[in-house]
């Protein structure tokens, strides 16, 4: 009867690891903690240097603050329509996405309503004041 050989358990060399797998693990990560979370494949018309992976963290702001965070980001999705059109369902459903994890996620057809919707005119900036006044009318979109 032949002996087996029993297997050491080998360390993979950091040099073998691709950057795929360690995407891979985390996205496992997140989605087992429950954390929304999506693939950022970047392209020619996108900005350079946008994360792998983007999604939004819940945190608590007690949390927060023990861990010595003054001030933090909300994750902001803006889908743009030309008036008189209205969002696809993958749209919507992206909308809903990002309201539900807590994020600021909205369509409109109209820059009035961003301005208004995300209280830019209280930043103070001329020109937002100033597109207000020519603007006569405005829709709020969710």
């Amino acid at each position: 009867m032949r002996k087996r050989n029993k297997q050491k358990s080998q360390t993979i060399r950091p040099d073998l690891i691709l950057e795929k797998d360690v995407e891979k693990e985390i996205r496992k990560a997140l989605k087992m903690a429950q954390v929304w979370h999506w693939k950022h494949w970047g392209g020619g018309f996108n900005p350079r240097g946008i994360p792998d992976i983007l999604g939004i963290y819940p945190a608590r702001v007690d949390d927060l603050v023990k861990a010595g965070v003054e001030e933090i980001g909300v994750f902001l999705g803006i889908e743009v329509k030309k008036p008189g059109q209205t969002p696809n369902k993958d749209q919507e459903d992206w909308i809903k996405n990002i309201v539900k994890n807590h994020g600021i996620g909205f369509w409109t057809d109209n820059v009035h309503v961003v301005i208004k919707r995300l209280g830019l005119l209280e930043k103070a900036h001329p020109l937002f004041e100033r597109v207000l006044k020519n603007e006569e009318s405005g829709r709020d979109r969710e």
